[in-house]
């Protein structure tokens, strides 16, 4: 079972979908934006969480916050999608490393 998709509505699901597309090609301060591919690769079940290094989980979340924090103030753009899939990715990545220290 892919826990993500299980934890996101299907609204969540086309939004992370949709900014990947928006944000392919594109970087920031010549890091390339790569949080939605890896919740999309998730998602299709590609990758799994335990195959992230800490580094991507790092990169994943703090690309994630920046996104949200960065379209939060406007007006039009809805981002309640946005934050719940950062709280939703940060709490499954924190069961998915406690699961793994208990084992």
């Amino acid at each position: 079972m892919n826990d993500l998709k299980a934890l996101l509505t299907q609204d969540q699901i086309s939004e992370i979908e949709l900014s990947k597309e928006m944000c392919n090609g594109m970087s920031v301060d010549g890091e390339p934006i790569i949080c939605f591919e890896i919740l999309s690769n998730i998602l299709h079940n590609n990758l799994s969480i335990r195959e992230l290094s800490k580094d991507e989980i790092h990169t994943v979340l703090v690309q994630l916050k920046g996104y949200k924090d960065f379209w939060k103030d406007a007006i039009w753009f809805q981002s309640s999608n946005i934050n719940q899939i950062y709280v939703v990715f940060r709490e499954l990545v924190k069961n998915t490393l406690r699961e793994d220290n208990l084992t």
